[in-house]
Parts: structure tokens; sequence; C-alpha cells
């Protein structure tokens, strides 16, 4: 049965294509205890050089130790996958025994000793530099481990003789294309110019038409644009022409608003005032008669003819406060109509949307007569039998 993926610990190496799988924290210590100790002379001879052994193996110890807790916590071993290999990256002190960095040092190892490996492993760490090498080996060790290559003169050599072969060859190809292309550049170049020359002449012609159709859409906007001018300087001069009466009916308005609400607030007061003199009068009146009894027919005709004057009176009162009410109700509304209509002739003015007919009818509509009201005489009404007869007539 496959084993899953999260009882699975990887340890992944920078300097090696191999990885490791651990399904048992037993197997991975038993790893690591032989990593660690195959490093122990490595341990011994770099501790020489600033103590650069002891980093292997604290470092170990910390890597056991983080997996130690792991395991304390309970968690399975692939809880544990990728923390190890932040403990064999490129600047980490511990070396993989089968990455590149390990099989370099131990052939400086094999070739100058275990005291110039120790010496090179310090000089990677950084603990010492290499002009603290003790003598030509320390330093040709250096060299060695960081350039492999030149451990090998000869293969060097045949390498450069080979690349200088290559060099001479592929110059000799570029000279032999270059004499050989020298023709057919001047052909293509001869074929480009014609095709430029004839690429020319067609946007030439392009740009004569486009320039004659952007002359005369010019012109037709800048006849559009004379017009607007025209038609704004119009509507100008007839707003500036009709703005005086405008706001003149505007404040004609106004001012009948005001004396409308003036006569509305007479009205107001005067028909209760009426009323309660009408009491009064007609109370005092009956009074005076049940006092007096029927004897007195020249006191009755007095108080009848006071009554009946009273009534007259008050009643020609009322009506002409209703009438100058009213005046001022309808000359305001007219003054507001002609103000309204003013505006509409302008606007209309302005959208074109008005043809000579109907202005004809805005401009009678504004300029006829203006209303004086309802009021037609201020006096008292002529109760004569010729007055009636006169009135009776003209009514027919």
């Amino acid at each position: 049965m496959p084993t899953s993926p999260s009882k699975v610990m990887k340890i992944i190496f920078h300097d090696s294509p191999v990885k490791k799988q651990f399904r048992k924290y037993e197997t991975l210590f038993e790893w690591i205890q032989s990593e660690q100790e195959s490093w122990q002379w490595l341990v011994h001879e770099a501790n020489q050089f600033a103590g650069a052994g002891n980093a292997i193996h604290q470092t170990y110890q910390r890597l056991r130790q983080e997996i130690e807790n792991c395991r304390s916590r309970g968690a399975p071993i692939g809880d544990a996958d990728g923390l190890a290999d932040q403990f064999f990256d490129n600047s980490s002190a511990v070396l993989f025994s089968g990455g590149t960095t390990a099989r370099a040092l131990d052939a400086v190892r094999q070739r100058f000793g275990d005291s110039t490996a120790g010496f090179v492993y310090a000089v990677r760490r950084g603990t010492v530099r290499i002009a603290d090498a003790r003598n030509l080996d320390d330093f040709a060790a250096v060299v060695i481990f960081a350039l492999p290559e030149f451990e090998q003169p000869s293969r060097t050599g045949e390498k450069l003789r080979q690349e200088r072969a290559n060099y001479r060859e592929a110059v000799s190809t570029i000279i032999e294309k270059a004499e050989g292309s020298e023709q057919a550049l001047w052909d293509e170049h001869n074929r480009e110019i014609t095709r430029a020359r004839k690429l020319f002449i067609k946007q030439l012609r392009r740009t004569r038409s486009a320039t004659s159709a952007i002359i005369e859409q010019t012109s037709n906007n800048q006849a559009a644009a004379l017009d607007s001018i025209r038609n704004v300087e119009n509507t100008y001069t007839t707003f500036m022409g009709l703005k005086a009466p405008v706001e003149y009916w505007k404040k004609k308005a106004g001012e009948h608003d005001t004396a409308e609400a003036t006569a509305r607030r007479r009205l107001v007061w005067f028909f209760p005032i009426a009323a309660a003199v009408f009491i009064v009068a007609f109370t005092v009146a009956g009074g005076l008669l049940v006092c007096f009894g029927k004897d007195h027919q020249p006191l009755q005709l007095v108080i009848g003819a006071g009554l009946a004057s009273l009534i007259t009176l008050m009643f020609w009162v009322g009506r002409l406060l209703t009438r100058l009410y009213l005046s001022q109700h309808h000359l305001r509304h007219d003054a507001e109509e002609r103000a309204v209509m003013t505006e509409t002739y302008l606007a209309l003015t302005h959208e074109e949307a008005a043809n000579a007919e109907d202005k004809k009818i805005i401009l009678a509509a504004l300029f006829r007569t203006g209303a004086d009201g309802l009021v037609k005489d201020d006096g008292a009404p002529d109760l004569t039998f010729a007055g009636l007869l006169s009135r009776y007539g003209a009514g027919k």
C-alpha cells in the first residue's frame, strides 16, 4: 500500500539532483548521524582556522533538535518536509556528502591533505582569507576548489584551440556570406527605393485628396459657425430688447402681489367687524322698538332708515374692498402671464422653433392693452328708478 505524501519527509540539496526521502524518524536520525560522522575529520581540521569546524557540529545539532521538536509534538514526519532544506543551502555550514561541493572538497583533501582541505573550508565559511594561506598548496587548493577546470591545464588548452578554430571558421563563413550577398543587397536596395517611390506617389495623391476634403469641411464648418454667430447675435439683440419688459412685468407682478396681500387682509378684518356691527345695531334697534312700543311710529321710521343706511354703507364698502382685491389679483396674474410669454418668446427665438406667424401672435398677445382689474366705479350704487331702468336696458 503506497505511503501518503503527508507521511514522507523529503530533503532537497542545492548542489545535487539527489533527493532524500524518509518515512520514519529513526531512519532520519540514523542518516543525520552518518552524515555528521563523515565530516568529523573536517570539524577537527577546520577548527584550527578561527574555529570554523564548530559550525558543522552546531548546525547538525540544530537540525537534530528541530526534528526532535517536531516528533515531540506528535506530528507525522511529513510535517518536517522542507525543514532540513535550509540547513543544506549554499550559505550553510553543513555539506551533503553526495553533493558537488563535497566532492570538490574531497578532491582537495585527496591531493593536498586534510589540513589544506580544512583551510579551504574555512575560506568558504569566511572565517579566514586567501591572504592567510600558509603555503602555496593552500592558495592552489582554494583556486582549484573555486575553479575545478584549472586542475587540467591540457584540457583547457585543448578547449582554447578548439574555440580558436571555431572562431576562424565562423569568420570565414561570415566573409563568404558577405561577399556572396553584396549584389543581392544592392538589388534589394534598388527594389526598396522603387517601392518607396511608388508608395510616396500614392501617399501624395491620398494626401491631396484628404487635404481637399479637409478644406471643404473646414469651409462648411466656418459657414456653420458664422450662421451660429449670427443667430446668437440676433438672439442676444432680441433678448436685450425684451429684457426690460420682462423685468418690468416681474416687478409689476411683485407690486400687485403685495397690494393683493394687503387687500386680502382688509377683507379678512372687514367682514368680522361688519358682522359684529350688524349684530350690535340690530340688537340696539330691537331693544328700542321693544321699549317704546308701536305708538312711536316716527321712531320706528328713523330706526328703519338708519339700519337700511348702515346696511347699504357696509355692503358698498365690502363690495369696494372685494373689487380692489380682485383687481390686484387679476393684475398680478396678467403681469406674470406677460413675463412668462416674453421668456417663452425668447426661448422659441433662440431655438428657432417659431416662424413669422407665431411671432406675430406672441407679440400681439404681449403688447395688448393692459387690464385694469374688475373695478369699474368707486361710487355708491344708483338705486333710483332711472338708474335701475338704465341698467336694465344696458343688460339687454
